[in-house]
């Protein structure tokens, strides 16, 4: 169950994981900023950008990363936004995932809390992340 070996510990996994479920694949009419990754008819990813160029985050089931899924993910993500003139993208990446924001062109700019919506509060640190469109 340890996604992130080495750099957060089990609770903060824990907690992390339990906001992840299959239900945040759902494609939602009211939500044209969501895109889904469908092979053979299953969801197998997703990833949200929100109107001012704000990731809401870029999912992929663990069968099925690293096969390029988060990357065309984000592509598809930059394509709208540049579509839609935004001249910058920002994300808050986890830290096992900074590498994959780094090479696809994103700078770090600070590392900082974010609090996972979920009872008790749990935080975990994570990047904040930009990238000039």
């Amino acid at each position: 169950m340890n996604s992130f070996p080495g750099y957060y510990d089990q609770k903060i996994i824990a907690a992390f994981l339990s906001l992840i479920n299959t239900s945040r694949f759902a494609i939602a009419p009211d939500q044209p900023d969501r895109l889904v990754a469908e092979w053979n008819g299953l969801a197998i990813g997703d990833g949200s950008v929100r109107p001012t160029g704000k990731i809401g985050g870029i999912y992929v089931s663990a069968r099925h990363q690293r096969l390029g899924i988060g990357r065309k993910l984000l592509q598809a993500i930059e394509a709208k936004s540049r579509e839609d003139r935004l001249a910058s993208l920002s994300l808050e990446a986890t830290l096992p995932a900074v590498e994959f924001y780094v090479s696809l062109g994103f700078k770090r700019r600070k590392m900082v809390e974010h609090l996972l919506t979920i009872t008790p509060l749990v935080s975990m640190c994570v990047v904040e992340m930009v990238k000039q469109l």
